[in-house]
């Protein structure tokens, strides 16, 4: 198929309209919706939240004049929906109104859509176009389609250093590495993700409460900790809230009374195993996973290959020799195995630099 330009730009205004959804939709995707009419915008809608209509649904409602739907195009972010959810399938509704061509960036990688709505828009006679602008409708919900495609969450883990690569004197002391620019972006990520991994270690060094705060956001994200031998510090902070969880080592036979939701978890040489950990988060419906641990748990999830992304915040100072490093793992003894990074963004916070890598690992 090919799309011209105003194709083009139809589309990257939908991909404009599901990014104002950010952060309220989870563990949906969030998707944008355009109604074109003889090369004229008539209807937008976006889906603004878990639970509230999609999309197309609400782009075919603030179309004022609902007899020129049947000579419509709709724009599309991801397929429509064929089932029913907490909504009735989009589909049907596209259908009902008798649009004539619909327009997808990208197929939905869930198996109770996947190609389904395709295949029937096709069947009663609608025009359909898949693939326009499909990367950036995909990157629109990498941790939905990491979830649903592997069982296993996009894991982003969040480090502040010193300008020599340091997070923490040896005495532990981190506060503050980072200006109050860089924390108040932090408070951002937060928003986007569904939940939050840490290590006992840094709740009894920090005794963080890993909140939303200072944003505009309409939840909480579950806070995961990795506490094999329940040695978290049980008066800290995080242990007052709703949506905690713990890992622990099914060996263990004596748990604490928490209030925290604890869920056994098997060892490999000794540590906790990652993979059966990542898919129990999965199990939950979390999308995106954010890191914000110590050396230690970053270093054992580069070791496993887990963390996708990483967003350091690098600040204009020198810790000095005995302090802590980003990583303790993997212990690398040739050039040729080190991971590559693949830099996606750099900014300014005041005099903070915020870079984004992508992890190529190496086989």
């Amino acid at each position: 198929m090919t799309f011209n330009k105003l194709d083009f730009f139809f589309m990257a205004q939908a991909i404009k309209l599901a990014k104002k959804g950010l952060g309220q939709c989870n563990p949906n995707p969030i998707v944008g919706a355009v109604i074109v009419v003889d090369d004229k915008i008539i209807a937008t809608g976006y889906h603004q939240e878990f639970g509230g209509p999609h999309a197309e649904v609400v782009a075919i409602h603030n179309c004022k004049d609902k007899a020129l739907l049947k000579k419509s195009t709709l724009f599309v972010t991801l397929e429509p929906c064929a089932h029913e959810g907490k909504t009735p399938p989009c589909l049907d509704l596209i259908l009902k109104h008798d649009i004539k061509r619909v327009v997808i960036a990208s197929q939905d990688p869930n198996p109770k859509v996947n190609g389904i709505s395709i295949k029937s828009l096709i069947e009663k006679g609608v025009e359909v176009d898949v693939g326009l602008m499909e990367d950036q409708a995909f990157n629109l919900n990498k941790g939905f389609f990491k979830r649903i495609l592997n069982n296993i969450p996009r894991v982003v883990s969040k480090i502040a250093v010193s300008s020599d690569g340091k997070t923490a004197l040896n005495n532990f002391q981190s506060k503050w590495i980072s200006n109050e620019f860089s924390r108040s972006d932090v408070q951002k990520l937060r928003r986007l993700s569904d939940g939050i991994l840490t290590s006992y270690k840094t709740i009894n060094s920090d005794n963080p409460r890993f909140t939303v705060r200072d944003v505009d956001s309409s939840k909480q994200p579950y806070r995961f900790i990795i506490d094999a031998s329940f040695q978290s510090n049980l008066d800290a902070h995080i242990f007052k809230q709703e949506k905690v969880v713990i890992f622990y080592s099914k060996e263990i036979t004596n748990k604490p009374n928490l209030k925290a939701i604890c869920i056994p978890v098997s060892c490999v040489d000794g540590v906790l195993n990652f993979t059966e950990i990542m898919k129990h988060i999965a199990s939950m419906e979390v999308n995106n996973l954010l890191v914000e641990a110590g050396p230690g748990l970053n270093g054992l999830l580069l070791q496993h290959r887990m963390i996708d992304e990483l967003i350091i915040y690098q600040s204009q100072s020198l810790l000095g020799g005995n302090a802590r490093e980003m990583f303790n793992h993997p212990v690398i003894t040739a050039m040729e195995s080190r991971n590559q990074l693949k830099l996606m963004d750099c900014r300014f916070f005041d005099k903070d630099i915020r870079f984004i890598y992508e992890i190529d690992y190496v086989d």
